[in-house]
Protein backbone atom coordinates (compact mmCIF):
# COMPACT_ATOMS: atom_id res chain seq x y z
CA UNK A 1 0.00 0.00 0.00
CA UNK A 2 1.88 3.67 -1.07
CA UNK A 3 -0.81 5.99 1.34
CA UNK A 4 -1.99 5.31 4.54
CA UNK A 5 -4.53 7.04 6.32
CA UNK A 6 -3.26 9.20 9.59
CA UNK A 7 -5.44 11.51 11.73
CA UNK A 8 -4.03 14.54 12.44
CA UNK A 9 -4.85 18.11 14.15
CA UNK A 10 -4.76 20.75 11.56
CA UNK A 11 -4.58 24.60 12.25
CA UNK A 12 -5.91 26.92 9.41
CA UNK A 13 -7.25 30.44 10.01
CA UNK A 14 -7.27 30.46 13.37
CA UNK A 15 -9.14 27.44 13.64
CA UNK A 16 -8.24 23.72 14.57
CA UNK A 17 -9.97 20.64 13.16
CA UNK A 18 -9.71 16.54 13.61
CA UNK A 19 -9.08 15.48 10.21
CA UNK A 20 -7.62 12.07 8.40
CA UNK A 21 -4.75 12.96 6.46
CA UNK A 22 -2.86 11.20 2.91
CA UNK A 23 0.54 10.04 3.93
CA UNK A 24 3.36 8.57 2.15
CA UNK A 25 4.42 4.44 3.42
CA UNK A 26 7.52 4.50 4.36
CA UNK A 27 8.61 0.87 5.56
CA UNK A 28 11.89 -1.15 5.96
CA UNK A 29 13.19 -3.77 2.88
CA UNK A 30 16.21 -5.97 3.95
CA UNK A 31 18.06 -7.57 0.74
CA UNK A 32 19.68 -10.43 0.60
CA UNK A 33 22.58 -11.66 -1.68
CA UNK A 34 23.53 -15.13 -1.55
CA UNK A 35 21.69 -15.58 1.87
CA UNK A 36 23.18 -12.98 3.82
CA UNK A 37 21.87 -9.11 4.15
CA UNK A 38 23.62 -6.98 2.09
CA UNK A 39 21.97 -3.77 2.55
CA UNK A 40 18.89 -2.55 4.72
CA UNK A 41 16.63 0.52 3.44
CA UNK A 42 13.88 2.63 4.48
CA UNK A 43 11.64 2.83 1.49
CA UNK A 44 8.04 3.06 -0.42
CA UNK A 45 6.59 -0.59 -0.87
CA UNK A 46 6.83 -0.92 -4.67
CA UNK A 47 9.04 -1.72 -7.90
CA UNK A 48 11.37 -3.23 -4.45
CA UNK A 49 12.68 -5.70 -6.99
CA UNK A 50 13.89 -2.47 -9.65
CA UNK A 51 15.47 -0.82 -6.70
CA UNK A 52 16.94 -3.96 -5.44
CA UNK A 53 18.98 -4.33 -8.94
CA UNK A 54 19.45 -0.69 -9.56
CA UNK A 55 21.34 -0.54 -6.12
CA UNK A 56 23.76 -3.35 -7.33
CA UNK A 57 23.93 -1.56 -10.36
CA UNK A 58 24.33 1.81 -9.42
CA UNK A 59 26.77 1.12 -6.88
CA UNK A 60 29.27 -1.48 -9.58
CA UNK A 61 28.07 -4.47 -7.70
CA UNK A 62 26.62 -5.68 -11.33
CA UNK A 63 27.48 -4.59 -14.56
CA UNK A 64 24.82 -7.00 -16.25
CA UNK A 65 21.18 -7.96 -15.34
CA UNK A 66 22.46 -11.36 -16.70
CA UNK A 67 24.52 -11.43 -13.37
CA UNK A 68 21.51 -12.12 -11.48
CA UNK A 69 20.83 -15.70 -11.41
CA UNK A 70 17.76 -15.81 -9.29
CA UNK A 71 15.74 -13.19 -7.19
CA UNK A 72 12.88 -13.65 -4.85
CA UNK A 73 10.69 -11.41 -3.06
CA UNK A 74 8.37 -10.87 -0.12
CA UNK A 75 6.27 -8.32 1.14
CA UNK A 76 10.31 -7.12 3.10
CA UNK A 77 12.57 -8.84 1.63
CA UNK A 78 14.24 -9.14 -1.54
CA UNK A 79 17.22 -12.51 -1.86
CA UNK A 80 19.40 -12.28 -4.76
CA UNK A 81 21.80 -14.88 -5.80
CA UNK A 82 24.97 -13.50 -7.57
CA UNK A 83 27.67 -16.48 -7.95
CA UNK A 84 30.41 -14.57 -8.52
CA UNK A 85 29.66 -12.22 -5.48
CA UNK A 86 30.27 -13.92 -2.04
CA UNK A 87 31.50 -10.89 0.48
CA UNK A 88 29.05 -8.71 1.50
CA UNK A 89 29.00 -6.35 4.43
CA UNK A 90 25.36 -5.60 5.92
CA UNK A 91 24.34 -1.57 5.02
CA UNK A 92 21.91 0.48 6.83
CA UNK A 93 20.08 2.84 4.11
CA UNK A 94 17.89 5.75 5.12
CA UNK A 95 15.61 6.73 2.60
CA UNK A 96 17.83 9.86 1.96
CA UNK A 97 21.23 9.08 2.34
CA UNK A 98 21.86 5.64 0.07
CA UNK A 99 24.41 3.62 0.05
CA UNK A 100 27.80 5.75 -0.31
CA UNK A 101 30.88 4.39 -1.91
CA UNK A 102 33.98 5.95 -3.63
CA UNK A 103 33.87 8.27 -6.92
CA UNK A 104 35.65 5.20 -8.51
CA UNK A 105 32.84 3.21 -9.66
CA UNK A 106 33.39 1.42 -13.39
CA UNK A 107 32.63 3.24 -16.20
CA UNK A 108 28.91 2.86 -17.45
CA UNK A 109 28.09 0.01 -20.18
CA UNK A 110 26.86 2.23 -22.54
CA UNK A 111 27.82 5.83 -23.23
CA UNK A 112 25.71 7.73 -25.73
CA UNK A 113 27.11 9.92 -28.64
CA UNK A 114 27.53 13.81 -27.87
CA UNK A 115 23.62 15.08 -28.72
CA UNK A 116 22.19 18.38 -28.58
CA UNK A 117 18.78 19.47 -27.01
CA UNK A 118 16.81 22.59 -26.77
CA UNK A 119 15.53 24.88 -24.00
CA UNK A 120 12.03 23.60 -24.97
CA UNK A 121 12.30 20.34 -25.72
CA UNK A 122 13.88 20.00 -22.19
CA UNK A 123 10.63 21.66 -20.29
CA UNK A 124 8.52 19.27 -22.22
CA UNK A 125 10.29 16.61 -20.57
CA UNK A 126 9.91 18.44 -17.16
CA UNK A 127 6.30 18.67 -18.12
CA UNK A 128 6.27 14.72 -18.70
CA UNK A 129 7.91 14.30 -15.34
CA UNK A 130 5.70 16.26 -13.25
CA UNK A 131 2.46 14.21 -14.94
CA UNK A 132 3.61 10.97 -13.46
CA UNK A 133 4.36 12.66 -10.21
CA UNK A 134 0.45 11.03 -8.62
CA UNK A 135 1.30 10.00 -4.90
CA UNK A 136 3.18 13.33 -4.83
CA UNK A 137 0.14 15.61 -5.78
CA UNK A 138 -1.46 13.55 -2.88
CA UNK A 139 0.98 13.66 -0.22
CA UNK A 140 3.71 16.15 -0.82
CA UNK A 141 5.91 13.00 0.34
CA UNK A 142 7.94 11.75 -2.64
CA UNK A 143 10.98 12.48 -4.43
CA UNK A 144 10.71 11.28 -8.14
CA UNK A 145 13.44 10.50 -10.57
CA UNK A 146 12.89 9.86 -14.34
CA UNK A 147 15.16 8.60 -17.34
CA UNK A 148 14.79 9.12 -20.53
CA UNK A 149 16.38 8.86 -24.41
CA UNK A 150 18.00 11.34 -26.46
CA UNK A 151 14.55 11.99 -28.01
CA UNK A 152 12.90 12.91 -24.68
CA UNK A 153 10.68 9.69 -24.43
CA UNK A 154 10.31 8.66 -21.33
CA UNK A 155 12.11 5.14 -19.96
CA UNK A 156 11.23 4.84 -16.34
CA UNK A 157 9.86 6.92 -13.53
CA UNK A 158 9.94 6.00 -9.89
CA UNK A 159 8.31 7.75 -6.61
CA UNK A 160 10.09 7.18 -3.27
CA UNK A 161 10.02 8.20 -0.11
CA UNK A 162 14.16 8.43 -0.76
CA UNK A 163 15.72 10.35 -3.43
CA UNK A 164 18.25 7.73 -4.05
CA UNK A 165 15.56 4.85 -4.05
CA UNK A 166 13.92 6.85 -6.74
CA UNK A 167 17.22 6.87 -8.65
CA UNK A 168 18.08 3.56 -8.09
CA UNK A 169 14.43 2.22 -8.90
CA UNK A 170 14.42 3.85 -12.79
CA UNK A 171 17.62 2.35 -13.47
CA UNK A 172 16.36 -0.99 -12.45
CA UNK A 173 13.43 -0.51 -14.34
CA UNK A 174 15.35 0.23 -17.29
CA UNK A 175 17.70 -2.89 -16.70
CA UNK A 176 14.37 -5.02 -16.54
CA UNK A 177 13.45 -4.18 -19.75
CA UNK A 178 16.47 -3.69 -21.47
CA UNK A 179 16.73 -0.10 -21.70
CA UNK A 180 19.39 0.28 -20.08
CA UNK A 181 21.20 1.79 -23.02
CA UNK A 182 18.94 3.90 -24.17
CA UNK A 183 19.25 6.27 -20.91
CA UNK A 184 20.44 9.72 -22.29
CA UNK A 185 18.86 12.07 -19.47
CA UNK A 186 17.75 11.61 -16.43
CA UNK A 187 15.69 14.11 -14.57
CA UNK A 188 15.55 14.47 -10.14
CA UNK A 189 13.33 16.10 -8.26
CA UNK A 190 15.61 16.70 -5.63
CA UNK A 191 18.72 18.35 -4.68
CA UNK A 192 21.94 17.59 -7.07
CA UNK A 193 24.48 16.26 -4.61
CA UNK A 194 27.06 14.00 -5.67
CA UNK A 195 26.26 11.20 -4.43
CA UNK A 196 22.96 11.68 -7.05
CA UNK A 197 25.73 12.65 -10.11
CA UNK A 198 27.61 9.42 -9.04
CA UNK A 199 24.35 7.13 -10.03
CA UNK A 200 23.13 9.05 -12.50
CA UNK A 201 26.60 8.51 -14.00
CA UNK A 202 26.48 4.75 -13.87
CA UNK A 203 23.20 5.16 -16.13
CA UNK A 204 24.70 6.39 -18.80
CA UNK A 205 23.17 9.68 -18.80
CA UNK A 206 24.99 12.73 -20.24
CA UNK A 207 22.10 15.26 -19.27
CA UNK A 208 21.27 15.40 -15.53
CA UNK A 209 18.17 17.68 -14.89
CA UNK A 210 16.74 19.16 -12.01
CA UNK A 211 14.39 21.38 -10.44
CA UNK A 212 16.84 21.85 -7.03
CA UNK A 213 20.33 23.26 -6.41
CA UNK A 214 23.31 21.00 -7.12
CA UNK A 215 26.68 21.23 -4.29
CA UNK A 216 30.24 22.20 -5.47
CA UNK A 217 30.78 18.53 -5.36
CA UNK A 218 28.02 17.76 -7.78
CA UNK A 219 29.14 20.23 -10.43
CA UNK A 220 32.73 18.76 -10.12
CA UNK A 221 31.72 15.43 -10.03
CA UNK A 222 29.56 16.11 -13.22
CA UNK A 223 32.41 18.40 -14.61
CA UNK A 224 34.58 15.36 -14.50
CA UNK A 225 32.56 13.04 -15.70
CA UNK A 226 31.48 15.06 -18.93
CA UNK A 227 27.75 15.44 -17.84
CA UNK A 228 25.39 18.12 -18.72
CA UNK A 229 24.08 19.19 -15.45
CA UNK A 230 21.12 21.75 -14.98
CA UNK A 231 19.53 22.95 -12.12
CA UNK A 232 16.66 25.02 -10.98
CA UNK A 233 14.59 23.57 -14.32
CA UNK A 234 11.61 25.71 -13.87
CA UNK A 235 8.97 26.53 -16.41
CA UNK A 236 10.85 28.99 -18.37
CA UNK A 237 14.25 28.76 -16.63
CA UNK A 238 17.37 26.86 -15.87
CA UNK A 239 21.31 26.98 -14.54
CA UNK A 240 23.67 25.21 -16.48
CA UNK A 241 26.40 24.13 -14.62
CA UNK A 242 28.89 22.32 -16.85
CA UNK A 243 29.10 21.13 -20.52
CA UNK A 244 27.34 24.00 -22.10
CA UNK A 245 27.64 22.60 -25.60
CA UNK A 246 25.03 20.21 -25.47
CA UNK A 247 22.49 22.60 -24.68
CA UNK A 248 21.19 23.57 -28.57
CA UNK A 249 20.69 27.45 -29.45
CA UNK A 250 23.24 28.45 -26.84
Amino acid sequence: MEILKRKIIRYKKGLFTQEEDDVINESPLTIKINGKIAYYCMRLPGSDEALSIGLLYNEGIISSLHEITDINSSSDLIEILLPQKDKFSAKTITSSSGATSPWSLPAPAYRHETFKIKPDELFKIQNNFFENQKLFEITGGTHCAAAFDKNGTLISFAEDTGRHNALDKITGKALLIGRIQDIAIVMLSSRLSFEMIKKSYRTGALIIAGVSAPTSAAIDAAADAGITLIGFLRTDRFNIYSHPERIDEL
